[in-house]
């Protein structure tokens, strides 16, 4: 299971948009939250829905073992 920085912080915005060329920037965007405030490294490693999704992960990991 997988999960990208901006699905536990509310970002909606879709990381990759197929049939685009220079219309969109396809794997270069920035992380950010659901309202759309850039988010830095270290928000990012205390922020409380970030902590819950990598315990979330960390549970199914060992599940999968």
């Amino acid at each position: 299971m997988l999960a990208a920085p901006g699905d536990a912080l509310g970002d909606l915005r879709q990381p990759n948009l197929p049939g685009t060329v220079d219309s969109y920037p396809n794997w270069r965007l920035p992380v950010t939250d659901a309202d759309g405030r850039p988010v830095t490294v270290e928000r990012l490693r205390v922020d409380p829905q970030v902590r819950r999704l990598a315990r979330l992960l960390a549970c199914v990991r060992e599940q999968d073992r």
